[in-house]
């Protein structure tokens, strides 16, 4: 059984291989049906636990979408699911940020739910970390960029899956066939997400000892100046795009012919529904995300305490290669890359 309110505008390797084993052995079997949007779908057993998805974003980001999809499969027959989704990708205002979280928090107030498994830094910072942290609610994040430290994590009644980015690993892969490439450039958007990144690659780039600018911008017209100027600048060796999902409108047809009028040096993204305007990715895993945080939701209804189930940060990354637009570049990727990356097929997000 799976509710759903969607509210607009108020929106150590070892342990994780040791975890999913002994989870796999526990949780296999059973069966649920799911629905968006409030619809109810009744269900052979009544003593199912309940358990609540507090989302950052709505129903549609990709990323979301994808933590959803491995939810509804890992506790399908385990957990009557309702979902609350704060749709908070493109609220920046702090004030209405703590109205969505208290509109969060009422409906946590009113299901009383079992577990609640909070996804993305909005939902771990405005709902878990100001109103729940240390409660006798037990709670699973996932989704958090880099390090849960920022919000003090873990907690007694908390632990979840941290979000890496390959960033690190990619430029190491591609500064070892282009060791005279020293400039690297981030294009992003705004907000909290946002913030951490920009600030994330800032610090990869220093540890590699190379040089690294982050820029930000708030609407895809200043996104097109910025990026037709990088793609200009001699000084700039590599063109790494961040998320655009917090503009407030997206030309997916005009920016792509921007970006293929102007696709004078190799871009890369590590964000796979950006793989349309990059000529190199290698992306991470949202269903990653949500199936460890199901089966560790699963762990701790069925009474292992959190303090035994550590934070995690993600495993699997998958590595793709956009042809019409990585062809000027291909010898500039090392060809173990290419031969093990997913051909991406352009595609109308």
């Amino acid at each position: 059984m799976l509710h759903a309110l969607n509210v607009s505008h108020i929106k150590s390797t070892h342990h994780y291989f040791s975890f999913i084993c002994v989870c796999l052995t526990l949780f296999i079997g059973g069966t649920l049906s799911t629905s968006l949007y409030a619809s109810h779908h009744s269900t052979s057993s009544t003593e199912l636990p309940t358990c609540l998805h507090v989302a950052s974003y709505a129903p549609g980001y990709p990323w979301l979408d994808g933590i959803e999809r491995a939810l509804k499969q890992t506790l399908k027959g385990k957990c009557e699911l309702h979902s609350f989704y704060m749709d908070s990708k493109k609220v920046f205002d702090q004030t209405r940020l703590e109205e969505i979280a208290q509109a969060a928090k009422n409906h946590i107030l009113t299901v009383h739910p079992d577990i609640v498994i909070v996804s993305d830094d909005n939902a771990v910072h405005y709902v878990l970390q100001r109103h729940f942290k240390d409660s006798p609610l037990p709670f699973v994040f996932c989704g958090v960029n880099k390090s849960a430290l920022r919000y003090g994590l873990p907690y007694k009644n908390a632990t979840g899956m941290i979000e890496l980015a390959p960033t690190k690993l990619l430029l190491q892969s591609l500064f070892k066939q282009n060791l005279s490439q020293t400039h690297i450039a981030f294009l992003t958007t705004k907000g909290k997400t946002a913030h951490h990144n920009a600030a994330d690659f800032l610090a990869v780039t220093q540890q590699l000892k190379i040089t690294g600018v982050a820029l930000s911008v708030a609407t895809q017209e200043d996104w097109r100046k910025a990026y037709k100027t990088l793609q200009e600048d001699p000084k700039t060796h590599l063109i790494i795009l961040g998320n655009m999902a917090s503009f407030p409108h997206w030309d997916h047809t005009r920016n792509l012919d921007w970006i293929k009028q102007h696709n004078h040096k190799l871009s890369i993204a590590t964000q796979p529904w950006m793989m349309n305007y990059v000529a190199f990715g290698m992306t991470k895993s949202s269903e990653e995300q949500g199936h460890w945080a199901g089966l560790t939701a699963l762990s701790i209804l069925k009474g292992i305490p959190i303090k035994l189930l550590p934070i995690t940060p993600n495993q699997r990354f998958n590595t793709f290669v956009n042809p019409e637009l990585a062809a000027p570049f291909i010898k500039q990727i090392p060809s173990q890359l290419v031969e093990q990356a997913i051909t991406f097929q352009s595609e109308q997000p």
